[in-house]
């Protein structure tokens, strides 16, 4: 394959998630603008979905029309399984019963995988988690592969202390796996069709990445976890930052709720706004009805009286929310998978409105302005390290 205006050419291939795509795209589009050449490789029905982001961005006006020429979107076709039709080649919408099936075709495509290198040629492959096969079929034509890690430096260093220290406990006290967490995990593995080899194939990525890891994390946050992987792997880690999607506005956006959204946020006050996500599913039925059902009798009424509160039912824009500055703070479940109103009333008061929780609301937009000031220099040396192996 012609190279690109001497351009190093690296071909990305994700896990089919979107939670492990958006990421990578993201990575990708930073890469391009230190003069790398992009191949990203996944299935059709994603590749949909990333051509539909790049073209409302363009649309919207960003430098994306610049990255829709300096990234090739590759196509990768799964077997044919009756059970597994193409718009389930993604964990989109995937029933959960079919997530073994889908990792199975993802193996048996090891060979279209080879001849796509094998055409293309790319000077170093960044793949996922969960396919070690992929650094073994680079090496066959003589590629140099690197593992993108993109769920932080805490939990993989936790599940490789696990794999590797069977028993151990892991040297920091605040992070372990709750009761209901281990029983999660294993009901999770009834599923599976080789429970050995999907608790296995994390680490063999690991070890299989070639001289350095990214991940995604920044070592202000994370940098015990970060240098206890370190350890762990031999390896040196590269943090490519806390890379996020950029949030772009449709104009079909205009007309919908997303809109009305915007505006009652607009009306409020700097940081006022809590922002709870309830995270509720439900399967096909009346979803007006369920969610009613599912709230405390009359809480729709209080929320909404005098405009303090919003309900949205559906999908909301979460993205756009986190962002709006009138927005001070995002509320999760606990570990049990529960939200305590009285407990979550007192913490939202102290930290948005009291003086005790002035410390903390100064802490976060430092660490925060220091996060994204160091934003850039971080995927510097990355390019950096990518380029050293590159020309090895």
């Amino acid at each position: 394959m012609m190279k690109h205006n001497n351009m190093i050419t690296i071909l990305m291939f994700p896990w089919l998630a979107h939670g492990h795509i958006s990421p990578f795209l993201e990575l990708a589009k930073k890469l391009t603008l230190r003069n790398f050449f992009i191949q990203f490789c996944s299935t059709p029905t994603n590749l949909t979905s990333i051509e539909q982001k790049l073209a409302a961005a363009a649309a919207d006006n960003q430098s994306e029309i610049f990255f829709s020429e300096s990234i090739q979107l590759v196509g990768l076709n799964l077997p044919n399984l009756p059970e597994l039709p193409p718009h389930y080649h993604t964990t989109k919408r995937l029933p959960p019963h079919l997530m073994p099936t889908l990792k199975k075709a993802f193996e048996m495509v090891k060979p279209e995988f080879s001849n796509i290198l094998k055409e293309l040629n790319p000077d170093l492959v960044i793949y996922d988690i969960i396919q070690p096969w992929v650094p073994e079929t680079a090496l066959v034509h003589n590629i140099p592969a690197v593992e993108f890690v993109s769920t932080g430096a805490a939990m993989t260093s936790f599940m490789l202390h696990k794999s590797k220290n069977p028993g151990a406990d892991f040297p920091f006290k605040e992070i372990y796996l709750r009761g209901y967490e281990e029983a999660q995990i294993a009901h999770l593995m009834e599923f599976s069709l080789d429970p050995r080899k999907d608790r296995d194939r994390p680490g063999e990525c690991l070890e299989r990445s070639v001289d350095i890891v990214l991940i995604k994390t920044c070592k202000e946050i994370e940098g015990k976890y970060f240098d206890y992987l370190s350890e762990l792997l031999g390896k040196k880690i590269v943090p490519v930052g806390a890379i996020v999607e950029e949030i772009v506005v449709s104009e079909e956006e205009v007309d919908n709720k997303n809109s009305s959204i915007m505006e009652w946020l607009n009306k409020k006050d700097r940081c006022s706004i809590v922002f709870v996500s309830f995270g509720i599913r439900f399967p096909a039925g009346n979803q007006e009805m369920r969610v009613e059902g599912a709230l405390p009798d009359g809480f729709l009424e209080r929320v909404g009286e005098k405009g303090k509160g919003m309900v949205v039912k559906g999908l909301d824009p979460q993205a756009k929310i986190l962002v709006h500055e009138n927005v001070g703070g995002f509320v999760v479940k606990d570990e049990e998978g529960r939200i305590q109103r009285e407990k979550l009333a007192t913490a939202s008061k102290q930290v948005i409105l009291e003086e005790s929780g002035g410390d903390l609301r100064r802490n976060a937009r430092l660490l925060s302005e220091k996060i994204r000031s160091k934003g850039e220099e971080e995927i510097d040396v990355v390019a950096e390290e990518l380029v050293k192996i590159c020309k090895k």
